[in-house]
C-alpha cells in the first residue's frame, strides 16, 4: 500500500511545519490518530487505517492553508480510496470504498472550483490534474456499480474545460448504454442506434446536456481544428436528432 504510506508521511510532514493557523490541541489529536494509523499499517490492517484517515483529513484543512499541499492531499486521498476499491474483490467492500472515493473526488473538484485565480496560479501545471480528476470521478461511479450517476455529476461541474478527454469519452460511452446501462461496443454505434438512444424518453435530456457541454468543451479545449469541428458537429447532430423524436 505505497499510496497509503505516502499519504501518512505527507500529513506527518505538514504537522512538523509550523503554522500560525494551527491549534496545539488539534495538532496533538491528529498526531495521536497518525500514530494509531502507522501501527495499523504495520499490522496490514488497511481498512482500519483508512477509517482513521477520515479523521485526519478534517484536521488537515484546519492546519494547512497552502493550496499546493491541499491539492496534493485531496488528490492522494481520493486516489487512495479508488485504488483500494479497485483492488478489493468483496462486492460490498469495493462498493463501499468506491462510494467514498466518489465523495472525495467530488470534494477535490469542488475545492478546485472554489480556488481563487491567485491560488490557481500557485498550482502551475498541476491544474491538468482536474481533467484527470473528472475521469476518476466517473470511474468511481462505475466501481460503485452506479454509472448512471455520471449523468448527474458531469453536468454540474462548473467549467466545461475542467472535463478531460477521458471524461468526455466516458460520458459518451454511458450515454450509449442508456437507459438499461448496458455498454454498447463502438462497432455497434450506428447513426440509427444513436437516434434511438437519443429519442428514448429516459435518455433525451442526458444526451442534450452532453451535446451542450460538448460544444462548449470543444471550443475551449486545446484540440486540432479538424477535431474541434468534428466534436461540434457531433453536438449539433445530437440536437437535430432530438428534434425529430416523438417524445418532444
Amino acid at each position: 500500500m505505497t499510496r497509503l504510506k505516502f499519504l501518512f508521511i505527507f500529513i506527518l510532514v505538514l504537522l512538523l511545519v509550523p503554522c500560525t493557523n494551527s491549534n496545539p490541541q488539534e495538532t496533538s489529536e491528529i498526531s495521536r490518530i497518525l500514530r494509531q494509523a502507522r501501527q495499523l499499517i504495520s499490522e496490514n490492517r488497511i481498512i482500519d487505517a483508512l477509517e482513521l484517515f477520515e479523521e485526519v483529513s478534517i484536521g488537515l484543512v484546519m492546519i494547512d492553508k497552502n493550496p499546493i499541499s491541499q491539492e496534493e492531499f485531496l488528490w492522494e486521498r481520493a486516489m487512495l480510496y479508488l485504488d483500494f476499491a479497485n483492488q478489493l474483490t468483496n462486492r460490498n467492500q469495493y462498493i463501499e470504498y468506491a462510494k467514498r472515493a466518489h465523495s472525495y473526488w467530488c470534494d477535490y473538484i469542488g475545492w478546485y472550483d472554489d480556488l481563487s485565480p491567485e491560488d490557481r496560479e500557485k498550482l502551475g501545471n498541476w491544474h491538468i490534474r482536474i481533467k484527470k480528476a473528472t475521469a476518476h470521478l466517473g470511474n468511481s461511479t462505475i466501481r460503485m456499480e452506479e454509472p448512471i450517476l455520471i449523468f448527474e455529476d458531469y453536468p454540474v461541474i462548473c467549467k466545461a474545460e475542467d472535463l478531460g478527454v477521458d471524461a468526455i469519452k466516458l460520458w459518451k460511452h454511458w450515454l450509449y448504454a442508456c437507459p438499461e446501462m448496458i455498454p454498447v461496443n463502438s462497432s455497434e454505434r450506428t447513426a440509427e442506434l444513436r437516434r434511438r438512444k437519443i429519442c428514448n424518453v429516459n435518455c433525451t435530456d442526458h444526451w442534450l446536456c452532453y451535446a451542450e457541454i460538448l460544444y462548449e468543451w470543444a471550443e475551449l479545449e486545446d484540440l486540432r481544428p479538424s477535431v474541434r469541428n468534428l466534436k461540434q458537429k457531433e453536438a449539433r447532430q445530437i440536437e437535430d436528432a432530438a428534434k425529430t423524436c416523438n417524445n418532444w
